[in-house]
């Protein structure tokens, strides 16, 4: 045989099944928490393409907004008065 006795053999196996169960569990913690990560970043993904869909379409409507209104703007600036021309008279001698 092994050369091991029956008593030693009492011993070994009851250990051998509890170092397979303990392994088998710390790989079951491994795939449950590769498991909740990829299922995290598909939802930060969707998240993500929404927040993108929202800003392009605020975007779109800024674009057209100033589109529209982009002629009244120019007006306005022509219209108003220079912030500096005009409100001091240099005098030289």
């Amino acid at each position: 045989m092994s050369g091991l006795k029956s008593i030693e053999l009492q011993v070994a196996l009851p250990r051998t099944q509890t170092a397979g169960k303990i392994q088998d569990q710390l790989q079951q913690r491994g795939n449950n928490a590769q498991a909740y990560l990829a299922k995290d970043r598909l939802r930060t993904d969707e998240v993500k393409r929404k927040n993108i869909a929202k800003t392009e379409k605020t975007s779109h409507k800024r674009i057209h907004k100033d589109d529209s209104g982009s002629g009244s703007k120019e007006k306005q600036k022509e219209s108003g008065e220079h912030p500096y021309k005009g409100n001091q008279i240099d005098l030289f001698k």
